[in-house]
């Protein structure tokens, strides 16, 4: 008796999942995966998971660069730090171009890959220039040695 009793139990237990599941699979499509949140024409759109994962990507950048900043030396640890997490994000912009095989063997879709990449690309624009923009700002232009020369002739 006791075990039917288990087996009854177990098998409600497993359908009672399968049920919580394709219910909240189905909410998950339908709120969060599928609805657009830029839509366009020619260019793409992109949908709100994909956004969400292009704010969480800039959001993480951006508490990387502000991590341990010493309030004492402010733009001596952001230079160097945003001339870090600059060279981080080119990695995977020279592994890939337009087609990689990683992104084949990941089973990403062509657009998600085609977002992630531009969007990468920006980020590290923007962490360049800021880079550059503070390494001008602080060192004065008299004093420039020759590897501050070719990094600020690399960056522009």
């Amino acid at each position: 008796i006791i075990a039917t009793v288990v087996v009854i139990l177990s098998r409600s237990s497993l359908f009672l999942l399968l049920l919580i599941y394709s219910s909240f699979k189905g909410w998950f499509y339908r709120i969060l995966w599928y609805p657009l949140l830029i839509e366009r024409r020619y260019s793409g759109s992109v949908s709100r998971a994909q956004g969400l994962y292009v704010s969480a990507y800039i959001v993480m950048n951006g508490f990387c660069m502000g991590l341990g900043i010493r309030s004492t030396h402010l733009t001596t640890d952001l230079i160097s730090r945003t001339g870090v997490m600059a060279s981080i994000n080119m990695v995977p912009l020279f592994l890939g171009g337009r087609t990689s095989i990683v992104v084949d063997m990941l089973g990403v879709s062509v657009h998600s890959y085609y977002l992630a990449h531009h969007w990468i690309g920006r980020v590290f624009v923007v962490q360049g220039l800021i880079h550059a923009g503070l390494v001008m700002s602080k060192v004065k232009t008299s004093t420039f040695d020759a590897t501050q020369v070719a990094g600020l002739s690399v960056s522009t």
